[in-house]
């Protein structure tokens, strides 16, 4: 199974507040209509695209970030560690989508 997780930058408070790594491109930049680009945006895009590829193969999978908010690194990380305990298989991979530096 492969476990994913989109990273934080989610929305708090009804609004994304973590800018990516790139910011303002113009009005002309064809991902997310232009301007600001928020890391939650990024993370959750990338995330998507892998769970139609793996729905596509039947490859199983969890995605452990909810699909607006923001949730705490602890969280997902206790959460994670609560999916290898039941899993108990070695072939099970966490996957953390995000810009690291």
């Amino acid at each position: 199974m492969l476990v994913l997780d989109a990273g934080h930058g989610g929305l708090l408070r009804g609004r994304y507040t973590t800018r990516g790594k790139f910011y303002d491109h113009g009005p002309d930049y064809s991902f997310h209509k232009g301007g600001i680009i928020y890391e939650g945006l990024i993370n959750r895009a990338i995330v998507n695209a892998m769970v139609d590829k793996l729905e596509r193969i039947h490859f199983p999978y969890l995605v452990v970030s909810d699909p607006e908010l923001d949730i705490s690194l602890a969280d997902r990380v206790n959460l994670s560690r609560t999916i290898w305990n039941i899993a108990n298989d070695e072939r099970t991979v966490f996957l953390t989508v995000g810009r690291f530096r």
